[in-house]
């Protein structure tokens, strides 16, 4: 008993010391709860370029050893009906040698994140967040993972669901093995999986309505995606997506280069991308091929351009 009362005195000494001691604020971006980063910038195709692949002055630089090649299409209505209230759904399919088909499934919910006057910094984030809030989003979520994609002059707050998919048995109807889906079947995979969120956006089943009366692909497009080395960020990886999509004319081809890396969300995610953000651009502003600078200064809305130009209206 009395070795007891000695613990139980113990513990109510160190429970009173506990609660004397200051409890932090989360007053500066690096306290609060950020979410993930996607830092990404745009490379000059014709200088970064040849035959369609990386030059490899270009791979020396983040020691780019490993690539894997992919296919995406879109699924949206003719007048791209999820794209005017910010969703996005795609369907994604890796090369494999194996017997199934995975397909990765991707529901996604856009805000812009708008300059407040002094630029985009956490600031700006941070009350995109606030606006994501009363739609229901907000990081931390384990149904909808929260990630601000950070370009070079705007940033995008997005969250999504990601699904994989397992198709096994007779795939005969599709031409070759590393191929996508028909529409009926990605509507099927994509209805059967989505959230209630999307689902229910603008009233009961206000997906599914749209889906099944005016469902239309956008793609698909074979993309190729580079892994190299940047110390610093998610896994130290660094990745290079090289598109080749339809060009103005819808008649030709041209190219889209992104170069990326992530930061997991963590209290500090903010001020972590910042500086990493700073090295990578300062790294790609010095860096010539061929005496000509490889860095677009500016900034391009992919999946939109993707939206357009693989339009029916077009």
């Amino acid at each position: 008993m009395k070795n007891y009362l000695k613990k139980l005195s113990a513990l109510l000494a160190f429970a009173c010391i506990f609660a004397l001691l200051p409890i932090s604020a989360a007053a500066s971006p690096s306290q609060k709860v950020a979410p993930g980063f996607e830092v990404k910038f745009l490379l000059d195709p014709d200088v970064v370029l040849e035959n369609g692949e990386l030059k490899q002055e270009f791979k020396d630089l983040f020691e780019i050893n490993d690539y894997n090649d992919r296919l995406v299409q879109y699924i949206d209505t003719t007048d791209k009906a999820f794209e005017a209230e910010g969703w996005t759904n795609r369907v994604r399919v890796k090369a494999s040698r194996k017997k199934d088909y995975r397909f990765e499934l991707s529901f996604k919910k856009r805000y812009a994140v708008e300059d407040l006057g002094s630029g985009i910094n956490w600031e700006a984030m941070e009350a995109t967040i606030n606006k994501a809030r009363k739609d229901g989003f907000y990081p931390g979520s384990d149904v909808y993972p929260a990630e601000i994609d950070w370009g070079y002059n705007k940033a995008t707050l997005s969250f999504s669901w990601e699904e994989n998919v397992y198709r096994t048995g007779d795939y005969s109807h599709y031409p070759v093995k590393f191929a996508p889906p028909a529409l009926e079947d990605a509507m099927s995979m994509l209805l059967e999986h989505m959230k209630r969120n999307e689902r229910d956006w603008k009233g009961t089943f206000w997906a599914n309505d749209l889906l099944n009366r005016d469902a239309h692909t956008y793609g698909t497009i074979y993309y190729r995606k580079y892994v190299g080395t940047f110390s610093g960020a998610e896994d130290d990886e660094i990745s290079c997506e090289v598109w080749p999509i339809k060009d103005e004319t819808r008649e030709g081809k041209e190219y889209i280069v992104e170069i990326s890396f992530n930061v997991k969300s963590a209290p500090d995610a903010f001020g972590t991308a910042d500086a990493l953000r700073t090295q990578l651009l300062n790294t790609l502003r010095s860096t010539k091929i061929d005496g000509k600078n490889i860095l677009v200064e500016g900034d391009g809305l992919k999946t939109a351009t993707i939206l357009d130009r693989y339009s029916p209206a077009n």
